[in-house]
């Protein structure tokens, strides 16, 4: 999936749902993201990388990635992170970086 240059600035609760077989989602890097709801990757079971990088994000919630099950790849670098729940990647089995 392909969304650059929209400068988003949310991505809510269940946005993925119908979304089954969507495996890379690159380019939400350098967008303007300040929050993720809780579950908002929810029904993305095959999604394999995953790239958030250069956003404008402090936090995540603790159940932001729940869904992810076969998540590989996470990029989080270059937000404005303050603080990482230490559960929060507990249920990320198959990720490697």
């Amino acid at each position: 999936l392909k969304i650059k240059n929209n400068y988003l600035k949310k991505i809510e609760r269940f946005s993925f749902i119908y979304c089954k077989n969507l495996k890379v989602l690159d380019d939400f890097g350098y967008q303007k993201i300040e929050k993720i709801e809780s579950e908002a990757f929810l029904g993305l079971e095959k999604m394999l990388s995953l790239v958030l990088k250069f956003n404008l994000l402090t936090n995540f919630e603790n159940f932001t990635f729940s869904g992810l099950k076969g998540l590989q790849r996470l990029y989080i670098s270059n937000n404005k992170i303050e603080y990482l729940e230490s559960t929060l990647f507990d249920y990320l089995n198959n990720l490697i970086y």
